[in-house]
């Protein structure tokens, strides 16, 4: 993002200077300010500082923790006056119809019949204020970016060499999508370890992340199925939103600066500009929120099946999946189904997912504005500044 924006400045500022110097039949020699790298660079470092602190917690930590937030299918029954009945699994027959009617990890307690309260407290991820409060005081100010120097290695394993190679064809782009999806599967181990990391709560044993990096390489034949749907389904995603960039013409105003002043300074093209890429951005959250964030639910609770018993973690977590893995089997040796996944995620299980992703796109989308407002008042002024030296350089020419 930050590449595509320095990029965008230098050619910006080139085409403002060539459009002028057309403009006057002469050619004209106009140094861009002094003072635009260095406002423009601080510009990028905050975007890129700011953008890390909102978009690693809000994209990765947070959603992953609510993903695997649940709590058992086992209640606890008071009534009204607060006088406890049944505890836990004492009357397992007794609490079942109540678990059939209202299903398991209600948000709120339930009045049964005016005497029965059916108690469960509110998830900790039902809010980003309360699960930044949660992991602050369990795990510390750094737990929000917990697990960052994992995601930064597998992010260098995987996404390093495609990127640089995606970016000058589309038969380049497949070429890195096939590339990249390949070397998420053989590294689907160091995924797995960062989702140990992220949902663990913090503890004394010695050496965790050796224990859980052992653990994760042992697992690769029981997650190499949901790691390749995953993955498939993120590269063609992705191919996806490039294929549209190309089809409407959308990716030429991307690598033509000059072209996009042209455009946004017609009222009619402009227009037909603002409404492809509203276009665009619709139908890439619309594959987004139907099929990426569900193979995300899928892969990060079959993930989570995984983790072993003697590491606690740091939200409720229904270790047996509703049932769908036996109690002798908590100890990360048996590995939660791909149907099972998506089965035992509740309604009120999606929506809070969903609200997560939303809330995180509005904030992104706040961050992005400030961003862009800025730059363009940045460059904005520096072209202005450059036309006023041409035009005291054509002035001088004139008069020499």
């Amino acid at each position: 993002m930050w590449l595509i924006a320095r990029d965008l400045v230098l050619r910006t500022a080139q085409a403002g200077s060539q459009v002028h110097s057309e403009s006057q039949q002469a050619p004209t020699t106009v140094l861009i300010p002094s003072w635009a790298f260095p406002a423009i660079g601080t510009t990028l470092v905050l975007f890129i500082v700011v953008t890390f602190v909102t978009s690693y917690p809000l994209d990765h930590v947070i959603p992953t923790l609510a993903i695997i937030e649940s709590y058992t299918t086992s209640g606890t029954l008071f009534k009204a006056s607060d006088e406890k009945i049944v505890d836990g699994d004492d009357d397992e027959d007794h609490n079942a119809p109540l678990i059939k009617a209202y299903g398991q990890g209600a948000l709120n307690p339930l009045l049964i019949n005016d005497e029965r309260l059916l108690a469960h407290p509110r998830h900790i991820t039902a809010r980003l204020r309360t699960t930044i409060s949660h992991l602050w005081t369990h795990a510390g100010i750094f737990s929000m970016i917990r697990g960052s120097y994992l995601a930064l290695l597998y992010y260098l394993a995987v996404s390093a060499v495609p990127d640089m190679l995606s970016n000058r064809s589309f038969r380049n782009l497949i070429l890195a999508s096939v590339l990249r999806g390949t070397l998420a599967i053989l590294f689907s181990p160091l995924n797995l370890c960062w989702t140990f990391i992220v949902i663990k709560a913090p503890s004394q044993q010695k050496r965790p992340l050796q224990q859980l990096f052992s653990h994760a390489i042992s697992s690769f034949r029981k997650i190499f199925l949901p790691t390749l749907l995953r993955v498939a389904v993120q590269e063609a995603t992705d191919v996806f939103s490039v294929f549209l960039l190309l089809t409407t013409g959308l990716y030429q105003y991307l690598t033509d600066p000059k072209l996009l002043l042209q455009t946004l300074r017609d009222p009619q093209q402009g227009t037909r500009f603002s409404l492809l890429c509203f276009a665009w951005s619709s139908a890439v959250l619309l594959v987004f929120y139907g099929i990426v964030i569900p193979s995300n639910v899928m892969l990060y609770r079959i993930y989570a099946s995984l983790l072993p018993k003697r590491f606690d973690t740091i939200v409720p977590f229904d270790r047996s999946f509703g049932g769908k893995i036996a109690s002798q089997a908590h100890d990360g040796s048996e590995v939660l189904g791909i149907r099972d996944a998506l089965r035992t995620f509740d309604k009120a299980s999606w929506i809070r997912v969903y609200k997560i992703y939303g809330k995180a796109l509005a904030i992104y989308l706040a961050i992005s504005m400030v961003y862009i407002i800025a730059l363009a008042v940045e460059i904005g002024v520096a072209y202005h500044t450059m036309l006023e030296q041409a035009r005291a350089v054509q002035v001088a020419q004139l008069t020499a």
